[in-house]
């Protein structure tokens, strides 16, 4: 089963401004999103790789 190495992070700061800090393996700390605008390229994000793996 593939992976997405990403992980969101909310503290009190990002759930009052409604953004999370997005940290990602590969690429490290990439600081504050806000999660409607998040949510939909890490949705993308995840279908590109369920295509690719099936193509495989």
């Amino acid at each position: 089963m593939q992976k997405i190495p990403v992980m969101l992070v909310v503290g009190e700061r990002e759930a009052e401004s409604g953004t999370v800090s997005l940290r990602r393996r590969h690429l490290g700390d990439q600081g504050a999103q806000a999660l409607d605008d998040l949510i939909p390229l890490l949705v993308d994000e995840v279908k590109n790789k369920q295509r690719s793996t099936a193509h495989s």
